[in-house]
């Protein structure tokens, strides 16, 4: 789909829209509904999901597009687009992560999530910067054989959850994650995890939350762009969550770092613990360490899920 700005600026990028009446299926109508969700991502930058077309004859969006076009000269211009073959396609594989898939994940990550992902997107690190960091995490929780990815056509990854089991102790210790100095950039998400992770041990009373219980810490959730809205990351949360039940661990927990993952979380009965607004979270001169400018997410949650 090609699309050009009223300034003339030439806008690829990918569609897609989805009845709000039917939040599993896509329509190739040649009109957008009103009340219907949309999604549209260009290379080379972030997704951008509309919560909503309403009425106004203009996008309303979550950020400011709406200079780009109105609803009628979509419809125009959209035409109609029939759903590819791909998107037709239901038969994902959902398997547990093994040590063998720990280089795909790491290339994965690495492709797809570090572009993608509000606060790795404000780091602005290479694949090469960014590998270290991936790679120590996949190695940490490689052990507890409690993490599920989803393979696609030609078995390539599209989705994927990675887990911890880790117990909740009665001493304030929690497992940081250390990150070397001579990695500058990853060293400011390690050190707003562990501060979420010990926000979580101090204030686990308050929390009501079990001591001397193991417990299911989601890391990483990632769906590739071209797989958003086909209800992947609900199977993968879905997946682990019952695992973890099998394992006996008495709740998970997740800190959500993207509005997108902090959306799905609470629908799937996630409960907010913890808000750490972006803003209020600065360095020793008081400047704002993330400021996720072209994206909605504001701040990061620790969440939790009972049972």
């Amino acid at each position: 789909l090609t699309l050009r700005r009223k300034d003339n600026q030439l806008l690829i990028g990918v569609w897609h829209i989805q009845l709000a009446t039917h939040p599993t299926c896509y329509t190739n109508v040649g009109t957008i509904p009103v009340y219907a969700k949309a999604m549209i991502s260009f290379p080379g930058r972030i997704t951008t999901r509309w919560r909503c077309l309403r009425s106004s004859p203009l996008l309303q969006c979550n950020r400011q597009f709406r200079q780009y076009f109105t609803i009628p000269k979509v419809n125009k211009t959209l035409g109609r687009f029939p759903m590819s073959t791909e998107e037709k396609k239901t038969d994902f594989k959902l398997v547990q992560v093994t040590k063998e898939d720990k280089e795909d994940v790491v290339n994965f990550l690495l492709s797809d999530f570090l572009h993608e992902e509000p606060l790795s997107m404000t780091l602005k690190a290479t694949q090469q910067e960014a590998r270290p960091f991936f790679d120590q995490l996949i190695r940490a929780c490689l052990p507890s054989d409690a993490s599920y990815l989803i393979r696609g056509k030609s078995d390539q990854i599209v989705a994927m959850l990675i887990n911890k089991i880790a117990s909740l102790n009665d001493d304030d210790t929690y497992d940081k994650i250390d990150v070397p100095a001579s990695e500058p950039k990853f060293s400011k998400l390690a050190d707003l995890l562990n501060h979420m992770a010990q926000y979580m041990v101090e204030h686990r009373e308050q929390f009501t939350l079990p001591v001397k219980r193991d417990y299911l810490e989601m890391e990483i959730l990632s769906v590739h762009r071209n797989s958003i809205g086909q209800g992947l990351a609900k199977k993968l949360v879905d997946a682990s969550v019952e695992l973890a039940k099998n394992r006996g661990c008495a709740f998970a927990t997740a800190v959500a770092t993207n509005i997108a993952s902090q959306q799905l979380f609470s629908k799937l009965g996630f409960e907010t613990l913890y808000t750490l607004m972006h803003k209020d979270y600065v360095d020793n001169r008081g400047r704002q360490i993330f400021d996720c400018k072209n994206n909605p997410t504001d701040c990061a949650k620790l969440m939790v899920k009972r049972w």
